[in-house]
């Protein structure tokens, strides 16, 4: 998981349960995927737009799934999936993270960064692609929430 926020873990519950499968997440995560906390409610104020003004109604709460949950590896392996690594990217969330593929330079970042402007049910409408930070009503730690690629052999590409 790269983290557990309603529109990542919605139906994580059932999936897990059904499919008999681990899960695997960041330990700062594992609260808010064991049923202990929810996730901060969103703040309406940042960032203008329809959805960030709508942002309270969003599902906060945790989902529990402590019996499949497992750590990510310290080695920052990915299990089950051999050439990919893990990378902490906190600020959205405190265990958040992202995957990076060495091999054809692919990231899947979760919403370390996003290709659509999120407070805005324009911009979420028309998915007009253009680089952003993650959703700002959901975001509370705007001194972390940038992926930290220092330790990868190449930079990620460039994005147009």
């Amino acid at each position: 998981m790269t983290h557990a926020h309603f529109d990542h873990g919605g139906a994580l519950e059932t999936l897990a349960n059904e499919w008999e499968v681990p899960v695997y997440a960041h330990p700062a995560e594992h609260p808010y995927l064991d049923g202990t906390r929810s996730y901060p409610p969103a703040d309406p104020s940042v960032g203008g737009g329809l959805l960030a003004r709508l942002s309270p109604l969003f599902p906060t709460r945790p989902v529990n799934v402590a019996s499949r949950l497992y750590d990510l590896p310290s080695d920052r392996s990915v299990p089950f999936l051999p050439e990919w690594r893990w990378i902490h990217t906190p600020g959205h969330t405190p265990g958040h993270v992202s995957l990076w593929r060495e091999r054809d330079q692919v990231m899947i970042a979760g919403d370390a960064f996003i290709t659509t402007r999120q407070e805005s049910v324009y911009a979420a409408s028309t998915q007009t692609p253009e680089m952003h930070g993650p959703p700002m009503y959901f975001t509370p730690d705007w001194d972390v929430p940038r992926p930290r690629c220092a330790h990868l052999t190449h930079s990620p590409r460039r994005w147009s």
